[in-house]
């Protein structure tokens, strides 16, 4: 127990408290994933959809959920502590000032509705809306929040599965082109960034919002940086990665397949330059750069 607040739970009973919610439910989130398999596959089989549509399901790892909030503190995890630490006012710029008074005062932080969830690449706006239009009739979706900047375009869809458990999990399920995908900017340095303006902030009291973009040599160091981590053996499922599943179209069996992804291939998709230790017993660079 927090002895300065006895109302608040120390870190590692959240991380117990969190992986025992997670495993609980990590059934119900599988059989959800394979719902939404079955109609992506009906849509191949009909044309609606192209055979190489792909999805990627995840659940969060508690060190990302337990440091969520982006708004209201500095992101406490490990890697991103050692990030901050190493950046210079050299390795970015200051892009975007905003008058806190102008900021919606509603919004009390990032809400954590996102640790079941799914990322849907499809070819075209109308594959987009043809496979919306399939998950809402077996899926209600509590909102539906269309993200639309110029670093990142996605619809964010927040399903329950009608048919189902009623305990079933709040799924966030991410739906996007592949042009807005290829042009979307690179998710982990967003996160570098919004550190950096939350610690400036913080530390130097602004009373501005600021929006910071990382500059060529930032860029750099921060890959330099995890992959120290990487080679420094710090990378571990469900401590500070996420545990993943891949579906793709068997093309020999007529059907939509789902495996999950070892520690090295959930890094690959996370950090692709990144260069991961192949294991020969297992022979798995193929598994690996598939």
């Amino acid at each position: 127990m927090n002895k300065k607040n006895p109302f608040k739970i120390d870190r590692s009973k959240q991380y117990d408290l969190y992986l025992s919610f997670t495993e609980g439910q990590k059934d119900k989130f599988i059989n959800n994933v394979e719902e939404i398999l079955l109609i992506m596959e009906r849509l191949i089989k009909e044309g609606e959809l192209y055979i190489d549509t792909k999805l990627m399901a995840r659940i969060k790892d508690p060190e990302s959920s337990i440091s969520n909030d982006y708004v209201n503190e500095i992101c406490q995890n490990k890697l991103m502590k050692r990030i901050l630490k190493q950046i210079n006012l050299s390795d970015y710029t200051i892009t975007e000032e905003t008058d806190k008074n102008l900021i919606n005062k509603s919004y009390k932080g990032k809400e954590l509705d996102d640790i079941f969830g799914i990322n849907i690449i499809v070819h075209s706006e109308e594959e987009l809306e043809k496979l919306e239009e399939a998950l809402r009739i077996d899926f209600a979706v509590r909102k539906k929040i269309e993200k639309r900047k110029p670093e990142y375009c996605a619809n964010h869809l927040y399903l329950w599965n009608k048919t189902g458990d009623e305990y079933s999990p709040l799924i966030e399920c991410q739906l996007k082109t592949l042009s807005n995908h290829i042009n979307s900017h690179d998710h982990t340095l967003y996160k570098v960034e919004t550190n950096i303006a939350n610690y400036l902030q913080k530390n130097h009291q602004s009373s501005k919002k600021l929006k910071i973009r990382l500059n060529e040599n930032g860029t750099h160091k921060v890959w330099e940086i995890i992959q120290q981590f990487y080679n420094e053996g710090e990378f571990n499922i469900m401590t500070n990665i996420p545990r993943m599943w891949e579906g793709t179209f068997d093309e020999e069996l007529g059907q939509m397949q789902l495996v999950e992804l070892s520690e090295n291939q959930t890094l690959k998709r996370m950090y692709p330059n990144l260069k991961v230790k192949y294991d020969r017993n297992k022979n798995d660079r193929e598994e690996i750069e598939r």
